[in-house]
C-alpha cells in the first residue's frame, strides 16, 4: 500500500494535476466526520508500458464505509478525450483492484472536465464495460441500482452557486465551482449518484 503517494484531505480542497497544465479542476469539501485519502497514480515510473492510470483514487472513509474513486481530469472538448479517460480508469481499476480497491462498498469512476468547458458524451458501449469492472469491485451491490451511475463526469461552471447533480438517466453529471458553497460534498454526493435508481 506504500506504492503511491497519499495526503489527507479534510474541509475544503481543490483537486488538480499543475503538471500537465490542464486546467481541469476537482473542488471537494470532504464532510464533518469523514476522511480522505487521496492517491497520486500516474506518475510514470509507477505506470507499466501501455497501461495509462488515471490521475487520482481518492479513497473515502477507508476504516468505515469505504468508497473509491478512480478520478481523470480532462481538459479539453477533444472528442477522443472521453474514450481515454475511460480507458485510463479502466487500466488503473485493473492495476489496483487487488490492494487499493479491496473492500469498497462502492467503487466509482470520476471524469472532470475543465471550467465552462462540455465534455463530449461517454461512447455508451465504453463506458458500460467500465461501469461493469466498477460494479464488480463494489462489496455492497444492494444498493446499486443502476451501475451505470458508477461513471460520474464533474463539470466546473462560473455560473454555479451550490454544487448539484444533473442528468436524468445514466451519465450523471455534478456542476460545481471553487468558490465558497459550490464544492462537491464528499462523500455524500457520490453516494447519492451511486445509488440512484434511474
Amino acid at each position: 500500500m506504500a506504492k503511491y503517494g497519499c495526503i489527507i484531505l479534510k474541509g475544503e480542497s481543490i483537486i488538480k494535476d499543475e503538471d500537465s497544465g490542464s486546467k481541469s479542476l476537482f473542488p471537494i469539501e470532504v464532510e464533518k466526520d469523514h476522511q480522505v485519502k487521496l492517491y497520486r497514480t500516474d506518475i510514470q515510473e509507477q505506470v507499466e508500458a501501455r497501461s495509462k492510470a488515471c490521475d487520482y483514487l481518492m479513497v473515502c472513509d477507508e476504516d468505515q464505509y469505504k468508497i473509491s474513486c478512480l478520478t481523470e481530469l480532462k481538459g479539453t472538448q477533444k472528442p477522443g478525450e472521453v474514450r481515454d479517460a475511460l480507458k485510463q480508469i479502466e487500466a488503473s481499476l485493473l492495476k489496483l483492484r487487488e490492494d487499493y480497491l479491496r473492500g469498497s462498498k462502492i467503487a466509482t469512476g470520476i471524469i472532470v472536465g475543465a471550467s465552462d468547458k462540455t465534455l463530449p458524451k461517454m461512447i455508451s458501449s465504453d463506458a458500460r464495460s467500465v461501469c461493469r469492472k466498477l460494479y464488480s469491485q463494489c462489496i455492497d451491490k444492494k444498493r446499486i441500482k443502476n451501475m451505470d451511475n458508477l461513471l460520474i463526469y464533474v463539470q466546473p461552471e462560473k455560473s454555479i452557486r451550490k454544487a448539484a447533480i444533473f442528468g436524468k438517466d445514466s451519465n450523471k453529471t455534478i456542476k460545481c465551482h471553487s468558490r465558497a458553497g459550490a464544492y462537491v460534498p464528499v462523500p455524500s454526493m457520490i453516494i447519492e449518484i451511486a445509488t440512484k435508481s434511474s
